[in-house]
């Protein structure tokens, strides 16, 4: 039997040619192997990125704002204010017998957070809190110009919608701001004056400015009805407008053109089938009752109090008592008024 040669090389064997690994396989599994290890780290990456991404599509969908920041990562200490439920409106005797409405607490104190209700985009939602954050700033500082010119662009140009979370305060806030301007009597596109002259009497000059005696004798402060040659009596004045939305559930109430005061509105009796387009608002002698006549007989609406009855045969508006006797204290005879969709 022959034996296969063995070779030694200082007195170890070497082994044959045939059983030596060859270095081109050597380098194939390396090679095998990094491109194994590089895959594994690839799906190991994308998968991360994909927890990643649906954490982020979640917090999107749930809508919330981490904070109230001015675009540079810190809150002012002023926008973390809120109107306290103890700042009234200056009374300044113009309007006697009108209460001065106070500001409505914050349901907290941490900023508001907005949900997917807002129905706006995450940067409206920062520009509203912003504004509001103003808003409010402005009003605690008494300076209601500047808080109203702010509220106005909420609801004129963001539009905020009847369903956000600042809603109700921020219409809470520019009502009162609005009739704090009004009564404090100096905006000349609100108030007008008369000088009583021989032969005049309340009557007669409240049916010249298309308003009534009781509203008359309200804001200037009178007892009765008798007047004396060259008093001057204050005539409320301004170019009002009616708009009533049905589907938002809310009157608007617009001056010379701009956004006056917000009221909410409950939809009564035929009230989601009153005529849409324009009416004319015909004053009633009850303190609890507006009429809207529009241009033909079977074109009219009427707005009254929550305490009050019903017209029969017209399409009704409910609204506080409180909110129609302001109401009638702003607006003359004839005032133009729209029914919205």
């Amino acid at each position: 039997m022959i034996r296969p040669l063995t070779y030694t090389y200082k007195g170890r064997p070497i082994a044959s040619v045939d059983n030596r690994k060859s270095p081109r396989n050597g380098r194939r599994g390396r090679k095998t192997r990094s491109i194994v290890l590089t895959g594994f780290l690839v799906i190991l990456t994308l998968a991360a990125a994909a927890s990643l991404a649906w954490w982020a599509f979640s917090c999107f969908q749930e809508g919330s704002v981490p904070d109230e920041t001015g675009g540079n990562g810190q809150a002012s200490t002023e926008t973390e204010k809120t109107p306290a439920a103890s700042s009234s409106l200056p009374d300044t005797g113009s309007a006697p017998g009108s209460q001065s409405a106070a500001l409505p607490a914050p349901r907290r104190n941490r900023p508001e957070k907005v949900t997917r209700t807002a129905r706006l985009s995450e940067a409206a939602d920062r520009q509203a809190l912003q504004i509001y954050s103003a808003a409010a700033s402005a009003f605690q500082k008494k300076d209601y110009e500047k808080a109203r010119k702010a509220l106005r662009l909420l609801f004129e140009k963001i539009q905020l919608p009847s369903g956000h979370p600042l809603y109700d305060r921020a219409c809470s806030m520019l009502s009162d701001s609005s009739m704090a301007i009004y009564r404090s009597g100096n905006d000349p596109l609100d108030w007008k004056t008369h000088k009583v002259e021989r032969g005049e009497s309340l009557s007669r000059i409240a049916k010249k400015y298309g308003t009534d005696v009781k509203t008359l004798t309200e804001v200037n402060g009178l007892s009765g009805t008798s007047l004396r040659i060259g008093q001057t009596l204050r005539i409320p004045h301004g170019s009002w407008r009616i708009r009533v939305e049905r589907k938002n559930k809310r009157l608007l109430l617009d001056n010379s053109g701009r956004l006056f005061k917000i009221y909410p509105v409950t939809i009564g009796p035929k009230g989601e089938s009153a005529v849409t387009g324009l009416y004319r608002v015909r004053r009633q002698q009850t303190p609890d009752r507006i009429l809207f006549m529009g241009s033909s007989p079977s074109a009219q609406a009427a707005i009254h109090s929550s305490e009050g009855e019903p017209d029969a045969g017209r399409a009704c508006f409910v609204m506080k008592q409180a909110d129609v006797a302001e109401l009638l204290l702003l607006i003359p005879e004839k005032t133009p008024a729209e029914i919205l969709k």
